[in-house]
């Protein structure tokens, strides 16, 4: 019977050891989180805060949030080009390829990369000539202020639309 009460002291004193270690661990886990949150905080400025999506953006905020958005496309392997324009919380993304024959892989490449840097974006992104044409022109409309708000709006909307169904349609 002696025996029996040691062992059982003894897991006791083990399982006890082993929850004061288990809630050590997490505490430090969350206090880590916590001061990971407060130097991301202390870091962004109030013009960072502008240029998040879903934020009024002057012409040149967003110009050159779009800017960024096309120096990062650049930087995927196989893409020659890229250019942004943004449409509130969307990203339309053109591409031009160095070889067609990739397209597809590329395009994923390039949505992949922009996803973990600008996660707040709709990503759009499509490497075909007419759709990458009809970027740049609502990117000069855009800029110089000619077309209708309604006219712009219902442009985008089906640009959107025509990337998305291009983007999906690839394999």
């Amino acid at each position: 019977m002696k025996r029996w009460k040691v062992i059982l002291i003894s897991v006791f004193v083990l399982s006890l050891g082993l929850s004061l270690v288990s809630c050590a661990t997490a505490n430090k886990v969350k206090q880590q989180a916590q001061e990971g949150a407060h130097r991301l905080e202390v870091q962004m400025t109030n013009d960072d805060h502008r240029n998040l999506p879903g934020k009024k953006m002057n012409m040149n905020d967003a110009s050159a949030k779009a800017s960024q958005l096309a120096e990062r496309a650049q930087l995927v392997n196989g893409v020659k080009s890229a250019n942004v324009q943004l449409y509130g919380d969307d990203a339309l993304v053109g591409i031009e390829v160095e070889n067609a024959g990739k397209r597809g892989i590329i395009e994923k490449q390039v949505y992949s990369a922009l996803r973990i840097q600008y996660p707040a974006y709709r990503l759009h992104v499509t490497s075909d000539q007419s759709l990458r044409d009809r970027i740049k022109v609502q990117k000069a409309g855009a800029a110089s202020n000619d077309s209708g708000m309604r006219s712009m709006s219902s442009d985008m909307s089906a640009l959107i639309k025509e990337i998305d169904k291009s983007f999906h349609s690839r394999k």
